[in-house]
């Protein structure tokens, strides 16, 4: 069932697999970052709402540059909640985009996402295979 739309992302909630799904679209390329905070925001409240134990986040057409602070400021706001949560494991679909990718990989170096189990893919298929849902 559909938990949340915006122009930037979409999110998923399936309650027969205590999943998450989170789409980004291609218009995060002009995400200032305030709003950049307040969908992730809306993650986080679905993170905290749902407590899924599994989250598969496709961030293919994901064009936002997460700079240090930034990264900081998702590992305490966000990756927190799924930790304290007990999420088991967290898929993402990385764009080919290598900045994306690294940005992506080093927010979660940050305290809080050190307790995640976390995979990247570049094929949706291995990620549902690795997730096992």
């Amino acid at each position: 069932m559909e938990v949340y739309m915006s122009e930037y992302q979409n999110i998923q909630y399936n309650e027969d697999k205590s999943l998450i799904k989170q789409v980004w679209s291609e218009k995060t390329q002009y995400m200032t970052d305030v709003e950049f905070q307040e969908e992730m925001q809306k993650l986080a409240e679905n993170f905290d709402k749902y407590k899924p134990n599994y989250v598969f986040i496709d961030q293919r057409n994901f064009h936002y540059v997460v700079i240090p602070s930034m990264q900081r400021w998702v590992d305490m706001n966000v990756n927190k909640v799924l930790v304290l949560n007990k999420c088991k494991k967290i898929a993402f679909i990385v764009p080919p985009d290598f900045l994306a990718k690294l940005a992506v990989s080093q927010t979660l170096q940050e305290s809080y996402s050190q307790n995640l189990n976390v995979r990247f893919f570049d094929k949706e298929d291995d990620g549902w295979k690795w997730l096992g849902i």
